[in-house]
């Protein structure tokens, strides 16, 4: 959510809408220059724009008329508890048609879909450093894929259906980059780190394919390494609000194998990306914020389908990059800075004229 927000001031701003950044954050940095320069600028606002989740907007709404609450969700329902606060703010925004359906019929208000931008690491792409990449061979068929280590992202799934592909290993790496919300090193119990969960799935598939786990913070640069590196990007989801790794992937042109359900379909379709089968099945995922209940559903991925989905990839790669490509050069005019920003800018201006503020 941290690059949609980064994102959606770079959109705003491509439209030339006056801003100014407030950071909710413990950091009080940015090394973003756009964003650093508008950073508790002196402005009038018509309107405040929160990107988060609901719950963490209630101290907002009490000092704040007109706010606009941009979020996203996941499965095929919203958390209880934010049904009454998505309906006490100004405007609710949300990037695809599948939080669209979900939104309107629980909040019982009209929501406007604002996709997600390019972010700017996308249209402009920093120098990478390649100093942290694992050792890989210069021939060597990189899949690849960023997540946090949990079960909506369904790491064990993925590493299963790459062993199904690659029984026998072969000139292939998988390569896990973990991240979490604080910024830091993943922590876990022991039976459940990465590394044990590798180890198991490998004895029990019998699979001699590598794989790579980096749990440590990288620089943009250094993820950029890995992006400009890695040969397919590979998510087996359990459901995504919008899936930014997912996006940048298709956006450069790189082939994407990912679970075909939810707010990746907005960008991805059959015709130039791998979409993985699956079943809708009930929620299962211990959540200490209350926001997951087991009488919501989300997507199992068919793990025999995304390991046939890598074969074919890895045999035929050179026309998955062709299809990846083709389709990029659609997302990056649909999904530019300006052109989200033009339709937040549009809206606005409705907003305003509704109220008798147009100037």
């Amino acid at each position: 959510m941290g690059t949609a927000a980064k994102a959606h001031i770079h959109a705003l701003h491509a439209a030339n809408i006056d801003l100014s950044v407030i950071n909710l954050a413990f950091s009080q940095e940015s090394d973003d220059p756009l964003i650093a320069s508008l950073l508790d600028k002196r402005v009038n606002p018509d309107f405040h724009l929160v990107d988060y989740m609901p719950i963490a907007a209630v101290p907002l709404t009490l000092y704040f008329d007109r706010l606009i609450l941009a979020s996203v969700w996941e499965t095929e329902s919203l958390p209880r508890p934010w049904l009454s606060i998505m309906r006490n703010v100004c405007d609710l925004w949300v990037p695809c048609e599948h939080n669209v359906s979900v939104f309107q019929e629980q909040v019982g208000r009209t929501v406007f879909k604002l996709p997600h931008a390019l972010a700017a690491k996308v249209y402009e792409p920093v120098r990478p450093d390649f100093s942290k990449l694992p050792l890989i061979g210069d021939s060597e068929f990189v899949f690849y894929s960023i997540f946090v280590w949990q079960p909506r992202k369904y790491p064990e799934g993925l590493i299963e259906a790459y062993f199904r592909a690659f029984p026998n290993g072969g000139n292939v790496v998988l390569i896990l980059k973990l991240t979490d919300f604080g910024g830091g090193v993943i922590r876990v119990p022991d039976e459940e780190s990465p590394h044990n969960v590798l180890c198991e799935i490998r004895r029990r598939v019998k699979s001699s394919a590598r794989v790579e786990i980096v749990n440590d913070v990288w620089s943009e640069q250094q993820m950029e390494a890995l992006e400009q590196r890695g040969n397919c990007y590979v998510s087996l989801h359990r459901g995504e609000g919008w899936g930014y790794p997912i996006f940048d992937a298709a956006c450069r042109g790189t082939p994407v194998i990912t679970t075909g359900y939810s707010g990746p379909l907005e960008y991805l379709d059959s015709a130039h990306h791998s979409l993985v089968k699956f079943k809708l099945v009930s929620v299962a995922q211990a959540d200490p914020m209350n926001s997951y209940s087991a009488e919501m559903k989300w997507a199992e991925p068919n793990l025999e389908h995304a390991a046939a989905l890598m074969e074919h990839v890895f045999d035929h790669h050179g026309d998955a990059v062709g299809r990846a490509r083709s389709a990029s050069l659609s997302l990056r005019k649909r999904f530019a800075p300006d052109t989200v920003g033009m339709l937040a800018r549009e809206r606005l201006e409705s907003l305003l004229s509704d109220s008798g503020r147009l100037s």
